[in-house]
Formats: C-alpha cells, structure tokens, sequence
C-alpha cells in the first residue's frame, strides 16, 4: 500500500470508490428529488424566458441585426439599399471602459472596538469568498458580453 493512503480505502490510489448519493433530507427517493429539481428549474427558465429573449435580440442588434426580416428581404427584392448604421458599439465601448476605469474593491476599516489586524483579516476573508478577477481577460471582457442583453449593473 503506498504510503499516505488511509487503510482499507482501497490498494490502487487510482482506485475510485464511489456510492450512490442518499436521498436528501424530506424526499422519499432520489428520483423525487430530482423531479422536483428538473421542475424547478424549468418553471425558472420559463419565467425568465422573456428575459432571454430579449436579451438574444438585443445582442442580434447590436451586431448589425437591425432589420426585420420581412422588411429586409422586400427591400433586396426590389434592389433598394439596406443600410446599417451602428453606432450602439461607441457608447457600447464607453460604458464599458467606465466600468473598467472604476472596478470597485472592497476594504475594511476598523471601527472604534477593532484592531488593524482584524480588520486586515477580514478584508483578506472576503476576498477569498467574493468572486475574484484573477483571469484578467475573462474579467476585462465580461462587461462586454452582458451589455448588449442589458445585464451590466454598474
């Protein structure tokens, strides 16, 4: 047995010993638990499917989708012009880059019964459970990729 392997686990560390989840507490099976969770979750995705519509056409617009389909296809057949002027991009590119220039950060100051050093933990907790931008490509383009759906909170 390799050393750092707890006794009766298994002889292969590569060995995987898997059993089957339990039921969670209030449901009789886990089939009913999962029913009740695949509901849920398409009762959520119904209620914002309006949502996500939207967005998805609004995302269309902003990249030169800006016709109606009807519209466009009788223009072409009778060899008018369909122009596209999209100017959403520059302002698209401004909010974003303010978003940027004023990423926020959280600090901690201690109050008149705290120390520095508590404070420093803290500060130093939170960041450790806030979600971090330590991708920074990821992290620069997000505001990006949620603008267009009018999802960016600033």
């Amino acid at each position: 047995m390799a050393a750092g392997w707890i006794s009766g686990l298994t002889e292969d560390p590569n060995d995987v010993i898997r059993s089957r989840p339990k039921a969670p507490t209030g449901y009789d099976s886990r089939e009913d638990f999962l029913a009740e969770m695949r509901q849920r979750y398409e009762e959520g995705k119904a209620a914002n499917q309006l949502n996500q519509d939207a967005g998805q056409e609004d995302a269309a617009f902003v990249a030169g989708d800006q016709w109606e389909d009807i519209v466009e296809q009788k223009r072409r057949s009778q060899r008018k012009p369909v122009l596209t002027n999209n100017r959403l991009v520059a302002f698209m590119a401004q909010i974003v880059g303010n978003r940027l220039m004023n990423e926020t950060e959280i600090r901690v100051w201690p109050d008149k019964s705290g120390t520095k050093p508590a404070a420093e933990l803290r500060e130093g907790l939170i960041r450790a459970v806030c979600p971090r931008r330590g991708d920074e490509i990821s992290g620069d383009r997000r505001p990006g990729r949620v603008l267009p759906a009018g999802r960016l909170r600033l």
